[in-house]
């Protein structure tokens, strides 16, 4: 029982795991994910109430996690406004990301966070890097898999790359027009690494194998 976790770009996430493994027996992908949501304003929505009633509901085994592109703001933290990228911000921010590790964990749930991609806007791009450097500290801290998306969406140079080879080696078209967000091809993308790891983590690649030899 795998559930995603995140804002709009764990939705399309959501899509593209449910593609590849809602066809595996026994294999359930559910969607937790919701739009203009983050870690940085839980004035707004309280992304740890709100996850503890949904595992509360609906109790998954494994949580894909994937916060991030709302989260370049202030957060307010014991009275506090810790503006961006400020080391108070940092540590507030990292806090969130464990007491979010900790509550799914207490509910023994497995977690995998996904990092942000590479993105089109320079100021965008790097005030997603100074998330990703949060949360690759934390997922080290935790023992948590991270699974990194910034060079499966960038080209050869490391530059943002709205086309990049599809399965065919051809050129597709990866993210959408406001260089954020991604094509169901581009969610496919940052998507396989994710249920590569899910599936060999739950032994369902050995299972496979084993059918077909002895099938």
């Amino acid at each position: 029982r795998i559930g995603v976790f995140g804002d709009s770009m764990a939705d399309g996430l959501w899509a593209a795991l449910y593609r590849d493994l809602h066809g595996e027996k026994g294999v359930t992908v559910t969607q937790f994910s919701a739009v203009s949501t983050g870690l940085s304003r839980y004035d707004y929505v309280d992304i740890q109430a709100k996850t503890a009633r949904q595992l509360s509901e609906t109790p998954v085994d494994a949580a894909v996690v994937m916060f991030g592109t709302n989260d370049a703001q202030g957060i307010s933290l014991d009275g506090v406004i810790h503006d961006f990228g400020t080391p108070g911000w940092k540590a507030a921010y990292g806090k969130r990301i464990d007491d979010l590790v900790g509550l799914l964990r207490a509910n023994d749930v497995a977690v995998y966070w996904v990092g942000l991609p590479k993105m089109k806007r320079a100021g965008f791009d790097a005030k997603m890097a100074v998330i990703n450097a949060v949360v690759r500290e934390r997922m080290t801290a935790l023992g948590v898999p991270l699974i990194e998306t910034t060079g499966v969406t960038a080209d050869a140079a490391g530059e943002y790359a709205a086309y990049l080879p599809g399965a065919s080696g051809r050129p597709q078209l990866m993210r959408a027009n406001d260089g954020i967000h991604m094509t169901m091809a581009g969610y496919r993308r940052i998507g396989a690494p994710v249920a590569e790891r899910l599936k060999r983590d739950a032994g369902l690649d050995a299972a496979a194998a084993r059918l077909q030899t002895t099938g």
